[in-house]
C-alpha cells in the first residue's frame, strides 16, 4: 500500500519490523511512485494490492 506521509510503498508489517523499509523505498523509486495517483496506476498495471 502507499503511505502518503512517507511518500512510498509500505508493508503492513513495517509497524513492528522495519527490515523491509529499504526494499520498499527501492521499489517505490524504481516504479517512480510519487503520489497516490501514481500508486493507483501501478496497482492497476501490476496488481500491487495482491501481495
Amino acid at each position: 500500500m502507499y503511505d502518503p506521509e512517507q511518500k512510498r510503498l509500505i508493508l503492513g508489517r513495517e509497524i513492528y519490523d522495519d527490515s523491509y523499509s529499504r526494499a520498499m523505498r527501492t521499489l517505490t523509486d524504481i516504479m517512480k511512485i510519487t503520489s497516490l495517483e501514481d500508486y493507483e496506476a501501478m496497482d492497476r498495471k501490476y496488481n500491487l494490492t495482491m501481495y
